[in-house]
């Protein structure tokens, strides 16, 4: 049985981690990886973002988890949240340092599967209300990328499928979603897909092509005045 959202557990390791990554000294590494992808510390402070020092509480599931995805210091920890704040997983972002050749460099863990699996939600959920638009993004850095450029209705999927629970939540909340989803194969067919499943969901889908793999390579080379720009163009009408 899945643990209740920000159990105790939750909240201890999320504050844990976030309070390590603004002051450890072990955590040089990543807060140093963080600013050279173009996240400052007073935006991953305020999105809950930290990095890990020794695990100590968590349920019998997560500990076995964590024991096999999880340094003892440096895998930036973004806690996963539901329209109301509450934890519902953690996603795990290892160092370049940290990878061994062919691994997979994020790790998740879900708590809750009663919400999307999504980074922001959270945080972007009063824009959306005003805008009645979700700008849908992949990953977390993506998600920086598109916030740095002004958008504060962004929401990282942290795949490109689309899963039911993240386009009922769409459905529910969003008259327009534009989809920056990666512009590699699987991201193209993913919005594709997307525009179809928009039709029976009640909301219109947009997916415009910029110059970029995706949206977190132009905040690492400082261009997101190219998704501003963008953006711009794709507005619910009536709310603007």
């Amino acid at each position: 049985m899945a643990e209740p959202s920000s159990s105790p557990w939750t909240r201890e390791l999320v504050k844990r981690s976030s309070d390590a990554l603004q002051s450890a000294p072990d955590a040089s590494a990543a807060r140093a990886y963080l600013e050279g992808r173009g996240v400052p510390l007073e935006v991953a402070a305020a999105h809950d973002v930290g990095v890990l020092s020794p695990i100590t509480v968590g349920t019998k599931a997560f500990l076995g988890w964590a024991t096999k995805h999880w340094p003892v210091w440096g895998g930036l920890v973004f806690p996963l949240k539901d329209p109301m704040g509450s934890v519902t997983g953690f996603q795990v972002r290892l160092l370049p340092d940290q990878l061994e050749a062919g691994q997979n460099a994020y790790s998740d863990f879900q708590v809750s599967r009663a919400h999307p699996r999504a980074f922001g939600m959270h945080e972007a959920l009063p824009a959306v209300w005003l805008s009645q638009r979700v700008v849908l993004v992949e990953g977390v850095f993506d998600y920086f990328g598109v916030r740095a450029a002004g958008a504060p209705d962004v929401i990282a999927n942290l795949t490109a499928n689309v899963a039911g629970p993240m386009r009922r939540f769409l459905g529910r909340y969003a008259k327009l979603v534009v989809a920056l989803l990666d512009t590699d194969l699987p991201g193209r067919a993913a919005a594709f897909k997307l525009q179809q499943m928009g039709t029976f969901e009640g909301f219109v889908v947009s997916a415009p092509v910029y110059p970029a793999k995706d949206a977190g390579a132009l905040l690492q080379i400082g261009q997101t005045n190219v998704l501003t720009d963008l953006l711009s163009r794709h507005v619910v009408q009536g709310t603007h």
